[in-house]
C-alpha cells in the first residue's frame, strides 16, 4: 500500500500540472483570441468615431445651406411682393391715363365747331378739259 501511495502521490501531481497545463494553455489562446477580437472592435469603433466626426461636418455644413436657402427664399418673396405692388401700381396708372384720355376726348369732342366750308381748307383746283 506504501508503494501504491507513494505512486499516487508521485503521479497525482504530474497528471494535475498536466491537465493545468494543457487547461492554461487553452485558456490562455482563449484569452488571445478575445484580446485580438477587442483590438479588432476597437479599430472599427475608432473607423466609426471618425465615419461619425466626418458625418457630423457634413451635417452642419448641410444646416447651413439649408439656413442660406431659407434666406434666399425670404428674399425672393420680398422681391415677388415688390414686383407685384409695381405691377399693379402700372395698371393703375394705365387705367388712370385711359380714363384721362377718354375724358379729354369727350371734352374735345364737345368744344369742336363745324363750319362748312372750312376757311381754313384749301381751294379745289379748277377742272381742266380735256
Amino acid at each position: 500500500m506504501t508503494e501504491t501511495l507513494q505512486a499516487v502521490k508521485s503521479e497525482v501531481p504530474v497528471t494535475t500540472a498536466e491537465s493545468v497545463g494543457r487547461q492554461s494553455e487553452v485558456f490562455t489562446a482563449r484569452v488571445s483570441d478575445v484580446e485580438g477580437q477587442i483590438q479588432a472592435q476597437q479599430k472599427i469603433t475608432a473607423d466609426l468615431a471618425k465615419s461619425m466626426q466626418g458625418l457630423a461636418g457634413q451635417m452642419s455644413s448641410l444646416r447651413k445651406q439649408i439656413s442660406s436657402v431659407s434666406e434666399l427664399n425670404k428674399d425672393v418673396e420680398a422681391l415677388v411682393t415688390l414686383q407685384r405692388e409695381r405691377y399693379y401700381e402700372l395698371l393703375q396708372a394705365q387705367a388712370n391715363a385711359t380714363k384721362a384720355q377718354s375724358d379729354s376726348a369727350e371734352s374735345q369732342a364737345e368744344q369742336v365747331i363745324i363750319r362748312y366750308p372750312n376757311p381754313d381748307a384749301p381751294l379745289p383746283l379748277p377742272e381742266q378739259a380735256n
